[in-house]
């Protein structure tokens, strides 16, 4: 495979690696379109968590991970 003919998943959370593909001007971002939610949701909860302060975010994330 040619240097520069793949590409990195666009999920932060993902590191899986594929080929190119998709149209010059919309190339595929993701390597599944778990991800692609995945990445979308990741991007929500961001914008909704930033305006509370690193703080208050921490504790709504630490207090998810208690609840079954």
């Amino acid at each position: 495979m040619p240097a520069g003919s793949e590409r990195v998943c666009a999920n932060p959370i993902c590191s899986v690696r594929f080929e190119r593909s998709g149209l010059t001007i919309e190339p595929k971002r993701y390597c599944s379109d778990q991800c692609r939610q995945q990445a979308s949701i990741l991007k929500r909860a961001a914008r909704l968590l930033r305006p509370l302060g690193k703080n208050k975010a921490w504790e709504i994330l630490g207090e998810s991970e208690a609840e079954p």
